[in-house]
């Protein structure tokens, strides 16, 4: 049986594999379009990615349940509400931390990053995070019910009854198009 902080671990380091793989690519491409530049997106979403796991997203998620407590919001909620909730929750949190990741990776590299651009960036990242914040959170239901096997309401029976070996397998080919496609990205911008 495994204890109480090796399944906490566990659960953190897939839920955020889970929101990563979803956003990554997006917000890479928005931020290029919007005008910033490749060095600093790159290291902005390093920021990201790092802080992520070290405990960033899982504060990110205690709000967001902590949020979907007071409101009355439970996974049996219509999918619409939950939707709603976590886009809302996902837009505002995005908000607050875009300008802290920017400055960060500013210190990191050799360009500045001018104040409208930073502007542009958070306005782009915090839409993204609005249209789509409920999306992250459901690939990180996804992910959580591929590894860790913890059955949601959200994901539908078949993906849950796939073998453990289907399961791997899906949960490796979404990561890697992630990282294919961020990586895409990058490449077509030079």
């Amino acid at each position: 049986m495994k204890n109480k902080f090796t399944t906490g671990l566990t659960h953190h380091f897939v839920d955020t594999t889970g929101n990563l793989a979803a956003s990554v690519p997006i917000i890479a491409g928005l931020e290029l379009l919007v005008g910033i530049s490749e060095d600093i997106s790159l290291k902005t979403r390093g920021v990201g990615i790092v802080t992520g796991y070290l405990g960033a997203q899982k504060l990110t998620r205690l709000i967001r349940d902590y949020s979907r407590k007071r409101k009355g919001i439970t996974t049996k909620s219509k999918e619409s509400k939950q939707h709603n909730h976590d886009r809302l929750n996902a837009a505002i949190l995005t908000g607050i931390s875009c300008f802290p990741s920017y400055w960060i990776a500013e210190q990191f590299s050799d360009q500045d990053v001018s104040s409208l651009k930073m502007i542009y960036g958070t306005l782009a990242r915090t839409g993204f995070a609005y249209v789509a914040g409920g999306i992250s959170t459901y690939s990180e239901h996804a992910y959580r019910d591929l590894l860790c096997e913890d059955k949601h309401e959200r994901i539908s029976s078949e993906i849950y009854n796939a073998s453990r070996s289907q399961r791997l397998s899906l949960v490796a080919a979404l990561t890697i198009t992630s990282i294919a496609l961020t990586s895409g990205i990058y490449s077509l911008h030079h």
